[in-house]
């Protein structure tokens, strides 16, 4: 282990390998080290840590514990451990030898060695093996999520909570939609809000999978930030709320490039679609979940936890503020961009400029956290953008 240098985040101290030893150029690469740690996901894990105290808060749950199945130098399960009071246990697995003993060593470092217990062992196997039902899986996989949920799934209490990582966002985002479909069963699509949709194929797939299990989700919150996605769901032990998000929850995304409508149909039938706004052909996408992303009430918690902790990054509370808006908005956000663009505006204009003109017609209006210049609302283009244009 000569290469480890000691790193300090949130309130825990830890060993990971130096990075500096990993740099091509400019460019350091945390693939290349024997164990996996990337500090440009610290972000993520600062809201990880809101996160587990406001779902303790959102269930009133008093003793909770926490299972991380691919945890690299555990950073992100010992901060768990270390920063969150109703955390009792949490549970570290890496099926790689050298980060196992990794873990140890920063399980001691950090006096956890009563509430972190470390396995070695592959993750599904783990999951499925376990002897006890947890509250909270927590999925952050190098690349994509898919191949551990159903494991997880079983693993869950009713009513506890998997969080998961996605980075592997080219197939989700319509770049490889053959990928995609292996992958998600769905049909991704290169678009201007590609984050939005390729975000509910991966709650839609989460969706579907449960319901295989006779189980269904309730989606908590999601956010997407730089080259990552993550998701955090409900599990409820019911056939009938996985028969509910089957009938009312799921459907697929039908998109017009020529004067960029979008709208939901149940299914696809197989015959040629028309835009019902100017007839041209349409595209879409799916199967996708088309219900809410977000629980308002688990999204105030995650915000009152995240402000209170001034040693987090700032970015993460700014991020935290804009979702607040969005909460409840409509689906698929239009981009000030491509608007302009589209119509031959003279000017772009901000979106929050696009906000304060459209709540006049639309007080379901907002900004979005996935594009800087997204914008959200029920009104369509050709509504809109001569009246707020002038």
């Amino acid at each position: 282990m000569g290469d480890l240098i000691k790193y300090k985040e949130g309130l825990i101290t830890f060993l990971a390998p130096n990075l500096e030893k990993y740099r091509r150029g400019s460019h350091i690469e945390p693939a290349w080290a024997p164990v996996f740690y990337n500090p440009r996901m610290r972000l993520s894990r600062d809201i990880g840590v809101a996160l587990i105290e406001a779902y303790c808060n959102f269930t009133s749950k008093k003793n909770i514990t926490i299972m991380e199945p691919l945890s690299a130098t555990g950073v992100r399960g010992l901060r768990y451990a270390k920063e969150v009071k109703c955390v009792s246990k949490v549970y570290l697995n890496d099926l790689n030898r050298y980060a196992f003993k990794l873990i140890e060593s920063n399980i001691r470092i950090n006096d956890l060695t009563e509430r972190v217990e470390c396995f070695n062992d592959d993750a599904n196997a783990l999951m499925y093996r376990f002897p006890e039902r947890i509250d909270v899986i927590d999925l952050d996989p190098f690349g994509s999520p898919a191949y551990f949920i159903v494991s997880a799934l079983k693993r869950v209490k009713h009513k506890g909570m998997i969080c998961a990582t996605a980075t592997d966002l080219p197939p989700l985002l319509g770049i490889y939609p053959n990928v995609a479909w292996r992958r998600y069963f769905a049909r991704s699509l290169r678009t201007e809000f590609g984050k939005e949709i390729g975000m509910r194929i991966l709650l839609g797939y989460f969706s579907r999978e449960a319901a295989r299990l006779r189980k269904g989700i309730k989606p908590l919150f999601v956010h997407a930030t730089d080259h990552y996605f993550r998701v955090c769901v409900q599990v409820i032990d019911s056939p009938g709320v996985a028969s509910k998000n089957e009938k009312s929850m799921l459907g697929y995304l039908i998109y017009c490039r020529n004067c960029l409508y979008r709208g939901i149909v149940k299914n696809i039938e197989n015959r040629r679609l028309y835009c019902p706004i100017c007839k041209q052909d349409i595209e879409f996408s799916g199967p996708l979940w088309v219900g809410k992303m977000w629980n308002k009430s688990f999204v105030e918690h995650i915000y009152n936890s995240y402000a209170k902790r001034r040693y987090f990054d700032g970015r993460g509370l700014r991020i935290l503020e804009v979702i607040m808006e969005e909460v409840e908005a409509p689906r698929f956000y239009y981009k000030s961009d491509v608007i302009s663009k589209r119509y031959g505006m003279s000017r772009e204009l901000s979106p929050r400029k696009y906000v304060t003109c459209l709540k006049r017609y639309d007080p379901t209006a907002s900004r979005t956290h996935f594009d800087p210049k997204g914008f959200r609302t029920v009104l369509h283009p050709r509504f809109f953008v001569d009246r707020v244009g002038n």
